[in-house]
């Protein structure tokens, strides 16, 4: 699979969404073709191929030619987003390239339709420039720069541009799974600093360690934050209230640790105290 460009012709995407496929009896021709595990592309009208799907949660994309700005905010209007859909597969995954992945999928603004597809939005330029460098700190990654990365990790990559959701089902659709990542990932982020909290009086971990611990789910923190800056600006979804729940314990995380180290500290001074004070009653 390669990054191919679309034909000119009337092209739609069908993506169907979760982690299983169900088996589709679908008729093999030149106006249907299977990219990957649960995408498909149609070439001409798909009237014909709609009852292979209309039981089956799918995203349904078609290419456009019109980029809109992300200023518009009617609900209505969010129909005319345009997207890039990155579609990625390795032949025999190893640990380290699934590990490579996931924390450049955690760098990256897009959705997680489903194993190895991701819905990027497709911006014009200058939002793009305004949008992504603005949260150059956080190191964001667009479409195109995913899919770089993901080739010199070794996958094959196919990146589609300019394309739009097919009708409001889809919207529905493409709203509810990203409601469902944020929530999912915010829980993650959440569970991890509760587990680093528990952790801190576990003796055999030492500061050191707990900090180093806490330093890697802040700058997670700092890249979800920062990604859903760009989800409020193009989706018009607002992370606050997720975002706030893992702020707050991730303040009591860092109140604990240095409450911790604190203690730390007076331990060691008390020792001191008490061996100097040993030695100078052995001396007289």
């Amino acid at each position: 699979m390669t990054g191919s460009k679309m034909a000119p012709t009337s092209v739609h995407v069908i993506v169907i969404a979760g982690k299983l496929e169900q088996r589709l009896n679908i008729p093999q021709t030149d106006k249907i073709e299977r990219k990957v595990q649960g995408v498909y592309r149609i070439f001409g009208s798909p009237q014909k191929y709609r009852p292979y799907f209309q039981d089956i949660p799918h995203i349904a994309l078609k290419r456009t030619k019109e980029i809109p700005s992300i200023k518009i905010t009617k609900t209505e209007d969010l129909l005319k987003r345009t997207y890039t859909l990155v579609v990625y597969n390795f032949r025999n995954p190893t640990a380290q390239q699934k590990k490579r992945t996931q924390r450049l999928i955690r760098r990256s603004p897009c959705i997680r339709i489903r194993p190895g597809v991701l819905l990027f939005p497709h911006l014009k330029s200058k939002e793009m420039i305004r949008i992504y460098k603005s949260k150059n700190k956080a190191q964001l990654y667009t479409a195109q720069e995913f899919a770089s990365k993901m080739v010199e990790f070794g996958a094959n990559v196919a990146r589609w541009g300019k394309l739009k959701l097919s009708g409001p089902r889809s919207q529905s659709l493409v709203e509810r799974i990203l409601e469902d990542m944020i929530k999912t990932e915010t829980d993650m982020l959440i569970d991890k600093f509760k587990k680093l909290k528990k952790d801190i009086d576990n003796p055999l971990i030492t500061p050191k360690r707990l900090k180093a611990r806490y330093q890697s789910l802040s700058t997670r923190y700092n890249q979800r934050k920062a990604t859903c800056e760009i989800i409020r600006a193009v989706w018009k979804y607002s992370c606050e209230k997720q975002l706030r729940k893992v702020y707050n314990i991730m303040l009591l995380t860092r109140r604990a640790i240095s409450e911790h180290r604190q203690g730390m500290r007076e331990m060691v001074e008390i020792r001191e105290i008490d061996e100097s004070t040993t030695a100078d009653h052995q001396s007289s």
